[in-house]
């Protein structure tokens, strides 16, 4: 098992519990309409985070796995080859070389930065092109609406354009559930696709 997937189920069971808590809030009486809508946004939010966090430490694993196999540039395939490069390309090249040799980094480590991965760009148009850039190979679609539209609501909270009480009474405790499901099911396909590519060492 990966360590991304460790910590997918660990992330997942987080949100799991509090939509169920919304839920079951949503159904009884007395409670703060403008808390439940506040709440709702953070439901989305969560859900989000999920979606970037896993994507994040999914490409952790990949790069992890290379340096412990100690796999050098020359033995990678031609999508992971331009991959590579178009990470060195954003490196200073004395701070990449100094990473290297304080670090004992082959290339392919070095210029990797999980921080710089996505910023709240994730929905499956993205998830398709990242495993394309990689080549990973799929038998899956990647197609499912409920990313997007939990992207774009994260995006409207982030910069303000929504407030966490507008955004929430657009959706209900069931429907953000629904949500959840279907962002689940995307990302234990991703997961489950980037272990057959290391186990099978498609990389290579």
């Amino acid at each position: 098992m990966l360590p991304a997937e460790i910590e997918f189920q660990r992330r997942d069971a987080e949100v799991d519990e509090y939509i169920q808590h919304l839920i079951a809030l949503e159904a009884s009486t007395g409670f703060s309409v403008s808390l439940a809508n506040t709440m709702k946004s953070s439901a989305l939010l969560m859900i989000y985070n999920l979606i970037e966090s896993t994507m994040t430490n999914i490409l952790q694993d990949v790069f992890d796995h290379l340096h412990t196999g100690k796999v050098s540039f020359d033995q990678l395939n031609t999508a992971m080859k331009r991959l590579v490069l178009s990470y060195a390309k954003k490196r200073n090249p004395s701070s990449l070389v100094t990473r290297m040799e304080q670090n004992t980094l082959t290339l392919v480590v070095a210029c990797f930065d999980r921080s710089e991965l996505f910023s709240g760009n994730l929905d499956c148009q993205v998830i398709r092109e990242t495993l394309k850039e990689i080549g990973v190979p799929t038998k899956h679609a990647y197609r499912e609406p409920a990313l997007l539209t939990v992207k774009t609501e994260r995006n409207e909270l982030a910069h303000g354009t929504k407030s966490f009480g507008d955004c929430g009474r657009n959706y209900t405790a069931r429907q953000l559930n629904e949500f959840h499901q279907k962002t689940k099911v995307i990302l234990q396909r991703v997961i489950s696709d980037f272990d057959s590519f290391l186990e099978e060492k498609a990389y290579a």
